[in-house]
C-alpha cells in the first residue's frame, strides 16, 4: 500500500528482518505476490540489485539485521521497519541500523 501511495514520490523504506534466509526472502516473496496480483501495481512494480523492490519512484529495500550482516549505507527517508526487533541485537541496531 505505501508503495503505491508514494509512487510519485523519492520515497525510501528500509525493511530489516532478523535474517536473511529465511525471513528477508519470505518477505520479498510475500510483497512481489502481491505486487503480481494487483490490477494498479501488476505492470508498474521492478526489482533491483535482487533486494529492492520500485513502484514508481518509491522504493523498498529489504536488508538482514543479522550480527554478519553488511548493511551501513541504506538510508530509510520515509519508512524504517525491523520484523522481530528483538531478535536483532542491540549491538547491531544502535552502529547499523539506527
Amino acid at each position: 500500500y505505501l508503495l503505491t501511495l508514494l509512487m510519485q514520490t523519492d520515497a525510501e523504506i528500509v525493511k530489516i528482518s532478523p535474517t536473511w534466509k529465511p525471513q528477508a526472502q519470505n518477505a520479498m516473496r510475500r510483497l512481489e505476490r502481491v505486487l503480481q496480483r494487483n490490477r494498479l501495481t501488476a505492470t508498474l512494480w521492478t526489482r533491483e540489485s535482487g533486494y529492492i523492490y520500485r513502484v514508481g519512484r518509491a522504493r523498498i529495500l529489504f536488508l538482514s539485521g543479522a550480527p554478519e550482516a553488511n548493511i551501513v549505507g541504506a538510508t530509510a527517508h520515509t519508512l524504517l521497519e525491523v520484523d522481530e526487533a528483538q531478535d536483532v541485537s542491540t549491538a547491531k541496531y544502535d552502529k547499523d541500523i539506527a
